[in-house]
């Protein structure tokens, strides 16, 4: 299991690599699947907030129901296991909602403060 980063540094300099990171992978999953995707985090001092949000009803970029179904759901969990390293090892908070494009429940993933996704 990830642990938290030792000096405030690597941390500071992990948070801004791997949220990158993290939003990358969440532009990707809305732009092949066509879902909508919000990542909400704050960095490991509690401070900047960073909102991103893509737009609903872009069209999927992979035609293939099949193709997609499977790319949304293999997309979809490496999307949650970043926002939960990026949690466990430089103490962000992270909140990930994540909508079906089969219409079913949205998934919500929040790291220690709910608050943020609740908030928003």
């Amino acid at each position: 299991m990830a642990r938290l980063m030792e000096t405030e540094r690597k941390r500071r300099l992990a948070f801004t690599t791997r949220r990158r990171g993290l939003l990358d992978k969440a532009r990707q999953l809305a732009a092949l699947c066509g879902v909508a995707v919000t990542v909400v985090c704050t960095d490991p001092e509690g401070g900047a907030l960073t909102v991103m949000e893509t737009e609903e009803g872009v069209p999927a970029l992979m035609e293939n129901e099949r193709k997609r179904a499977l790319a949304f759901r293999n997309r979809r969990r490496v999307l949650l296991d970043k926002a939960g390293q990026l949690a466990a090892l430089c103490g962000a908070q992270v909140a990930v909602v994540c909508a079906d494009p089969w219409g079913g429940a949205p998934t919500v993933m929040e790291t220690e403060a709910g608050v943020l996704a609740r908030a928003y």
